[in-house]
């Protein structure tokens, strides 16, 4: 029991200095969330959850746990600051990631909007989270989401309990600027939640390196890398301006922030530009068609002409498109890397059309035709009378032959 009202329940958290118990409020009859100081904790770890209870005491969103008290309990001899909050039905974001990650692109954007839309009332105020990760988002199972643990944020009105030059917040998703030793500002809470949205889209934490200094040098030398094309481009770009080293290439505000989460919400992977492998089978596809056009056009125009001379040439007019089809299938299936590199993304694919009309050779009149069809029938003729039967036997006028 704590101050007499609140009945602790099962321990849902813990920190380097505090757990986190669901509780009883005997009095008011509802279920809250009781954060106590570990007996002997130091002064700063006191002065910090007293920060926080005054800081998250002003902020009044559904994005942002509510805090209900804020009182001391001597313990063992000792005195030890409890913070009241409100109770938050569902999981840290950090355990949602470790069971669902990868998420999908709609269902982040709409986390990232309602945390930018709980950051924008916090900085209105004067206040900087300066913490802002998976951990201290919680889940709720109706896929809203709560911000918590104000303990080292930073008000305009209230002094930071840590010392000049000292680094505050967690390496994975410092800001360059806190990590180079320079103030927190609502700018550094925005690099944060780009930092946490592509860990949620990736399943990555992009910066990670082998030591903490490792890591915290990353982030003040190095670029998030940029998400893959096969993401939304507004996701993409949204993720690209808030993770920009530079303040200045972020969004402006959170609010700001918030308005390009919701927009990105429902863009397709058809917005980003297609990968190699569809370029290479658009590629090969219009150079099969064009081909086989090809073919067509050259089997059209050797047919045109009369007399066995033409069909001649018509036939080996249409070998010499027969072999330009298997060259231009052959040089396609081996420039197959080349094409998918050099094809532009949106290659146009020819369509079959109907055969071209195609007008006969000049100088073909039809007096030419009537001649070429009287030398054929005449050579029809005399090839009969040579291959006429002969025949045995008695005729009129005519003797026995021997």
């Amino acid at each position: 029991m704590v101050a007499g009202r609140y009945e602790l329940g099962e321990q849902i958290g813990a920190g380097g200095s505090g757990t986190v118990f669901r509780a009883h409020d005997r009095v008011l009859d509802r279920v809250v969330a009781v954060k106590t100081m570990r007996p002997g904790a130091d002064a700063d770890a006191h002065a910090r959850l007293r920060i926080e209870a005054r800081l998250a005491g002003l902020l009044a969103h559904p994005g942002i746990a509510r805090v209900h008290d804020f009182g001391e309990e001597e313990i063992g001899g000792q005195v030890a600051p409890y913070l009241v909050m409100e109770y938050v039905d569902g999981a840290s974001l950090r355990d949602v990631l470790h069971d669902q990650a990868p998420m999908a692109p709609d269902r982040v954007m709409g986390i990232v909007a309602q945390l930018a839309d709980a950051l924008a009332v916090a900085h209105a105020v004067g206040i900087v989270h300066r913490d802002v990760k998976p951990s201290n988002i919680l889940v709720r199972p109706s896929g809203t989401v709560a911000l918590i643990d104000f303990g080292i944020a930073r008000s305009q009105d209230i002094d930071p309990v840590t010392l000049t030059g000292t680094i505050v917040g967690t390496v994975d998703y410092i800001s360059p600027e806190q990590a180079g030793g320079a103030g927190a500002t609502p700018l550094s809470d925005l690099y944060a939640l780009g930092l946490v949205a592509y860990e949620c889209l990736t399943g990555e934490r992009p910066l990670r390196r082998d030591t903490q200094v490792a890591t915290v040098l990353a982030h003040v030398n190095e670029d998030v890398p940029a998400l893959p094309r096969t993401f939304p481009e507004p996701v993409r770009d949204l993720v690209h301006r808030l993770t920009a080293r530079d303040p200045r290439r972020r969004p402006a505000d959170a609010a700001t922030a918030a308005r390009l989460a919701r927009a990105a919400i429902g863009a397709t992977v058809s917005l980003a530009e297609p990968g190699p492998e569809h370029r290479r089978r658009r590629w090969l596809a219009a150079a099969v068609v064009a081909a086989v056009a090809v073919l067509g056009v050259c089997l059209v125009v050797g047919d045109g002409g009369p007399g066995p001379a033409p069909a001649a040439a018509g036939a080996n007019t249409s070998s010499r498109a027969g072999a330009a089809v298997g060259a231009a299938l052959a040089s396609t299936a081996a420039t197959t890397e080349a094409a998918s590199v050099s094809a532009p993304a949106s290659a146009p694919v020819a369509t079959p059309t109907a055969p071209l009309a195609v007008p006969a050779p000049r100088g073909v009149t039809h007096h030419a035709r009537r001649h070429v069809r009287v030398r054929h029938a005449t050579r029809s003729a005399h090839a009969k009378s040579h291959h006429r039967p002969q025949t045995h036997g008695k005729g009129k006028g005519h003797g026995k032959r021997h």
